[in-house]
């Protein structure tokens, strides 16, 4: 559920988002949240969610992710996006095995077990894309998105994972898997929305070619 799909879905609906990139599991100690929120009724909402998130975190085995983000923020990612894949498209001509290869190495989260995985970590992909594509416009639109993920994020951490920073973003593997997600995908609010068409153009121009 930690994709900026699903957070800009819902940014009208809340102010702070706890969620995670990876599956995330059953048996939060939600007796140590609601003990301390009933302790402390006044508490912040990002305090709330930051309880939440560390709580889940540090009660639970498995390889994990988890992150409280700030919905306010979620329009400038999405313009950040917006840019980021408009730059991007420029390279698919010319490099687009490199584009792919950077993707591959990029964390990837598979919505379901036993599914592709389909969502890659934002802020690495902008990462790699950054430090291996000399274009100052893709770097300077790569950097933004960088430092709007990090000023966003309340709290986030990971363990068993090599990078999960707080935010993916539906990037499949290949064009079958574009094609079986292509209707629900653009059915979301972040799909329709002017800000979120840029990185769909790029998505089909890039698994097309």
């Amino acid at each position: 559920m930690g994709t900026i799909e699903v957070d800009y879905e819902i940014k009208d609906l809340a102010n702070y988002l706890a969620s995670s990139e990876a599956t995330s599991y059953a048996g939060t100690r939600w007796d140590l949240i609601l003990n301390q929120l009933v302790s402390n009724p006044t508490m912040s909402p990002d305090s709330l969610g930051t309880l939440i998130a560390q709580t889940y975190f540090d009660n639970t085995p498995n390889p994990r992710t988890i992150a409280v983000k700030d919905l306010s923020r979620i329009e400038n990612i999405a313009r950040d996006i917006y840019n980021f894949a408009h730059f991007l498209r420029n390279h698919i001509n010319t490099s687009a095995s490199l584009i792919m290869n950077l993707r591959n190495q990029t964390e990837s989260f598979e919505p379901y077990s036993n599914l592709s995985e389909e969502y890659i970590d934002l802020y690495q992909f902008a990462e790699l894309i950054r430090d291996n594509i000399n274009d100052a416009d893709l770097q300077n639109a790569a950097s933004n998105l960088m430092s709007d993920i990090t000023s966003s994020r309340v709290y986030y951490d990971y363990s068993g994972y090599y990078s999960a920073e707080g935010y993916s973003i539906w990037f499949p593997q290949d064009l079958t898997s574009y094609s079986n997600g292509y209707d629900k995908y653009a059915a979301l609010d972040f799909a329709q929305a002017t800000l979120g068409q840029e990185w769909k153009q790029f998505l089909e121009e890039i698994l097309t070619h």
